[in-house]
């Protein structure tokens, strides 16, 4: 069973206080937008540890590679509404399994 394609987006928050305060109000609003994508199963948010850039990676699993290839389009305005507010170094990637080592490999 190989691993679901993922959709990543990776990006700074706004450090303005105006900024990350109208990011904030949003927040919610953008997980349902992605969790709204045809074939979306999951949503996962992560920081970087080191506070390094960019800062926030989160992460929508989806069912089909297509899905995820759809959903990177699909989500391009709220991209572009996250710019307003402050949000820098915006990169989107679709990942899917690697062909040589499709599935998990465990201890």
């Amino acid at each position: 069973m190989s691993c679901k394609p993922l959709l990543v987006m990776m990006y700074d928050y706004p450090l303005s206080p105006e900024g990350s305060k109208a990011y904030l109000a949003q927040a919610d609003r953008w997980i349902k937008q992605c969790l709204a994508c045809q074939g979306a199963l999951e949503w996962r948010v992560y920081r970087d540890a080191d506070g390094a850039t960019p800062f926030v990676t989160a992460v929508t699993t989806f069912d089909t590679l297509e899905h995820a290839q759809a959903a990177r389009s699909d989500l391009a305005p709220m991209w572009y509404e996250a710019r307003a507010f402050g949000v820098t170094g915006v990169t989107l990637k679709v990942l899917a399994s690697s062909p040589i080592y499709p599935d998990p490999i465990k201890p």
